[in-house]
């Protein structure tokens, strides 16, 4: 018998890895429920493991067919491997809802996943026992016991010295009691501890129907509630219900599941299930929306009896700025939609219809309850209204005025019945007088008290060119060059201290037209520092003639010391930066080398640098400029053939790279390296491009192709077809007739112009 059953576990490995299915019916009508089961008959560690791997891919496979339509889900039993990861748990702070009613993201957000790894997962106390569970049962202290025990058909462990225990159908935590209970009459369990544990959940057929993802018949360890099988068959759809999931067992409901509940009560239970089971997802019952001041706007499901307070609940409950006075309430009626007002003191009462629309409203900005004073005070800012305050006690509060207020006048601005602001004029030095008559303020009243200093004609000396900190500085008598500069912060470095130019008004002149009305007086600060300004005098201190900081040009390539040199004046010569590089190394492309100019754009200039050292009086011996760059490349005996050559292979871009052939044309490169022309070559259009950027053309209608150089790049370019000459082609015709079109038109304006004249 145990070698028949170890054949058949065998051979439904087999099928598995041919058929992509396991079925757990053939070994549970062998009376095997569990791994010990197969142990004792004959199974060994090793197969059942390698079962384990084998229905992890083959049911991943099952996975991704379903993923690609491949497989129906009504007709095909979905099992979930028994060691792959543990559950994640709900957060709903994390639910996010881009559609539908809100609940039912939780489903495909990835927060409620199934529970695979049933060998490894504590069972809640609400979990159901049944036929396959495997209990572990440990005693230590006086007494020492451990053993597993597995719940055969009957429901029934059957411990030695114990008895027959009875577990079927009971909770988890039912079970620890009867358990504890009975070992306590074979053992000394006051002296000692007792464990008990689910060490093995059996694996149960959950049917899914309704408004469901993906309906059909899921396998499962039975340790997973109702939650996570709805996670794994992918949540209701947008139709769904998440607040009346029905529980059928034997065709009767024996529980229902409303997901509200369980998102928002930390003590929801959860929903365990049995063997054959049915979760019935029937279609949403109300459907309303919330917008405006909650913390969750969205679309919600609602029951007959749940109300505008539930509501908003559900939503999180009221922002901190919502106008808990004003929710408004937008119905479907026949006659179109209805707005009703409602406030939270009657909103558990209010009753919500299929379709109904909610705003809450946001409160008012305005501040209110407080009056402000600006100004020459001592403390100036909002201060909080008290009815009854006069302004004398408001002045009080801030301190009292300083020695610069204005004390024949100021303001009370304050919001009339229109809500614009009227100005009140008061005398402050007899507000304050303690025999005067005060004034009583009104909420939001903005008092100003004045300063005097403001009220006079202030003049400045303006401060502008090469110091630290240009500025307009208040006039004072007696004020100096030397005053202004300290107070500048002084001199830049390339100011011209010999030469300080002060504009300044002619007051007396500003009435005639022929006079000048801005003299320009010109100081030397090295001999006068102590120069006294006016009123409104503009100090320019300007730039040393012809100054300028180093400016700087960089070599690159084959020269002793490459780098940054700067200028040493406005006529430096190219050689001049090549000597103090300590000149050219033999490796150096003299012929070869250019200068690349960012002043005016102007890019790479040509350069022959042996022309220039041999005579520094050459054309050649350029005269750099801020921001050159010299490069000297190095010797280069390489000359490279790319374009419609024979060689070119598959790549496009294909290269040749060859040893250079003294006093050789391009053509000898091309016909001895590189294969010859390519059937679509131009022979006329040959050309090389030199390291320097210099371009060398075919001649004589490309019979004579150019001279190549070391470094050269030789590029045969190739025909241009039919089609492209006949877009590039120009419509004489049409081109000539717009044209005449065009002057014919000029002409036209023209006579009618010197007509008008």
């Amino acid at each position: 018998m145990k070698n028949l059953i170890a054949l058949a576990f065998s051979f439904i490995v087999f099928t598995t890895q041919v058929f992509s299915q396991i079925s757990l019916q053939q070994l549970s009508g062998m009376g095997i429920k569990s791994e010990e089961d197969l142990k004792k008959f004959g199974v060994s560690d090793a197969e059942i493991e390698n079962a384990k791997r084998e229905f992890f891919t083959t049911n991943s496979a099952i996975d991704s067919a379903k993923s690609n339509n491949e497989i129906n889900d009504n007709s095909e039993l979905k099992t979930i491997p028994n060691n792959i990861s543990e559950i994640k748990t709900p957060n709903v702070l994390e639910v996010k809802n881009n559609e539908g009613i809100y609940g039912h993201s939780l489903f495909k957000s990835g927060s409620v996943t199934i529970k695979t790894n049933s060998d490894r997962m504590k069972a809640p106390d609400s979990y159901i026992l049944g036929a396959g569970d495997m209990i572990n049962i440990t005693i230590w202290g006086f007494s020492e016991f451990s053993a597993d025990y597995t719940i055969d058909e009957l429901g029934n462990i059957t411990p030695k010295l114990i008895g027959r225990i009875s577990l079927k159908g009971k909770t988890f935590k039912a079970a620890k009691s009867i358990i504890k209970s009975r070992f306590s009459k074979g053992y000394d369990l006051k002296n000692s501890q007792i464990s008990i544990d689910i060490s093995y959940s059996k694996f149960i057929s959950i049917n899914v129907a309704g408004e469901i993802s993906n309906p059909g018949t899921y396998s499962i360890p039975s340790i997973n509630s109702a939650f996570n099988v709805l996670a794994l068959a992918g949540g209701p759809t947008k139709t769904g219900s998440v607040r009346n999931i029905e529980i059928k067992r034997n065709g009767k409901t024996i529980d229902v599941l409303d997901v509200y509940e369980y998102m928002t009560s930390p003590k929801a239970k959860e929903i365990y299930l049995m063997d054959g089971d049915f979760i019935v997802v029937n279609p949403k019952i109300h459907e309303v929306s919330v917008k405006g001041e909650v913390k969750r706007p969205m679309s919600y499901e609602l029951k007959e009896n749940e109300t505008l307070a539930d509501l908003i609940k559900f939503a999180g409950g009221f922002s901190a700025f919502s106008n808990k006075d004003v929710i408004n309430v937008f119905s479907l009626t026949n006659n179109g939609v209805i707005l009703s007002t409602y406030s939270e003191v009657n909103s558990s009462k209010i009753l919500l219809k299929d379709g109904d629309e909610i705003f809450v409203e946001k409160l008012s900005s305005i501040r209110r309850n407080h009056v402000s004073i600006t100004g020459a005070i001592n403390a100036p800012g909002k201060y909080q209204f008290n009815a009854g305050e006069t302004l004398k006690n408001l002045i009080n509060k801030a301190n009292g005025t300083n020695n610069t207020s204005y004390t024949k006048t100021g303001h009370i601005y304050r919001l009339n019945e229109d809500l614009e602001r009227e100005i009140i004029s008061f005398n402050l030095s007899e507000v304050l007088n303690q025999d005067a008559k005060d004034i009583e303020l009104k909420d939001l009243d903005e008092i100003k008290i004045f300063d005097k200093t403001s009220l006079l004609d202030s003049s400045f000396v303006k401060v502008t060119g090469l110091v630290k900190n240009p500025r307009d500085i208040e006039y004072v008598e007696g004020i100096t060059i030397n005053d202004v500069l300290i107070m500048s912060d002084g001199f830049l470095a390339s100011a011209d201290k010999k030469r300080i130019e002060i504009e300044r008004v002619n007051f007396e002149k500003n009435d005639s037209d022929t006079s000048n009305y801005v003299s320009v007086i010109i100081v030397d600060f090295t001999k006068d520092p102590l120069f006294k300004l006016k009123p409104f005098d503009i100090v320019n201190f300007r730039m040393l003639p012809k100054f300028k900081f180093q400016e700087l040009v960089n070599i690159e390539g084959e020269v002793m010391y490459s780098g940054s040199y700067s200028l040493t004046g406005r006529k430096v010569r190219t050689v001049d930066v090549i000597e103090r590089a300590g000149g050219v190394t033999s490796l150096a492309y003299l012929e070869m080398a250019y200068i690349e100019r960012k002043e005016d754009s102007i890019g790479k200039i040509q350069l022959d640098l042996q022309k220039a050292l041999k005579n520094p009086n050459s054309e050649y011996n350029y005269i750099l400029r801020p921001g050159d760059r010299l490069v000297i490349p190095k010797v280069n005996d390489i000359v490279s053939i790319s374009g419609a050559i024979g060689a070119k292979f598959i790549e496009s871009d294909y290269k040749i790279n060859v040893a250079y052939k003294k006093r050789k044309r391009a053509g000898f490169y091309v016909k001895n390296y590189a294969g010859g022309y390519d059937k679509n070559a131009s022979k006329k259009s040959v050309y090389a491009v030199t390291v320097n950027g210099q371009i060398k053309k075919a001649k004589f209608f490309g019979l004579r192709k150019p001279k190549i150089s070391k470094g050269d790049q030789i590029i045969v370019k190739a025909k241009v077809d039919n089609k492209t000459k006949q877009k590039n082609n120009i419509d004489w015709n049409a081109a000539f007739e717009s044209a005449t079109i065009k002057l014919t038109a000029i002409a036209t304006l023209w006579v009618l112009v010197s007509r008008v004249n």
